[in-house]
């Protein structure tokens, strides 16, 4: 029986090592990204649509404003002019229909965001499953082979006892004959 011939338990160890760096890194990773998935959403579907629904009640306060400030110079002109309460009226219009289309545009995106990103989130998490899971197998098999090999490493080959020397079919050198060869006397 050969000895195996290992040479490098240093490297196999050495792989291990960074395997588990790698498995570390890729966690925080997925973590990261789940995490910013989960800031992204709460923005879109909760700060964005408060921010602009407080824009919308504010723009139709200032629209309601201008259409009575633009009443006013109709009824007064002396109080203010019709053209800049007009404009004014005009550009609340405008700030209002913003407002509307920038809340709307949220909550479609709001709804999107979840159909298109839930998906993409199931897989993050069976990636983290599969690190966590898997990767912890391969690491702890990594270190039972450094373990299993330097043990064999440490062994000292058995040695058998002394093979009989070979027998020779040259005669004798008494003069005796082989068995099998020859007259019998």
């Amino acid at each position: 029986m050969r000895q195996a011939d290992v040479t490098s338990i240093e490297a196999l160890s050495s792989f291990r090592a960074h395997f588990l760096s790698y498995l570390v890194e890729a966690g925080l990773a997925v973590d990261q990204a789940s995490e910013e998935i989960t800031r992204t959403r709460l923005w879109l579907q909760h700060d964005q649509r408060l921010y602009w629904e407080r824009e919308y009640r504010r723009r139709t306060g200032l629209l309601a404003q201008a259409r009575q400030q633009l009443l006013t110079a109709r009824l007064m002109p002396e109080f203010r002019s019709a053209d800049t309460a007009r404009r004014d009226f005009h550009r609340a219009e405008r700030a209002l229909r913003e407002a509307e289309e920038k809340l709307a545009r949220v909550k479609q995106e709001a709804m999107r965001f979840d159909s298109t990103v839930a998906p993409k989130l199931k897989e993050l998490d069976g990636l983290r499953m599969f690190l966590t899971g898997e990767g912890a197998k391969a690491a702890a098999f990594l270190s039972g082979a450094v373990e299993a090999l330097q043990a064999y490493a440490e062994t000292r080959p058995v040695t058998a006892a002394p093979a009989p020397p070979a027998p020779s079919h040259a005669p004798e050198a008494d003069g005796a004959t082989p068995l099998g060869s020859g007259d019998a006397t």
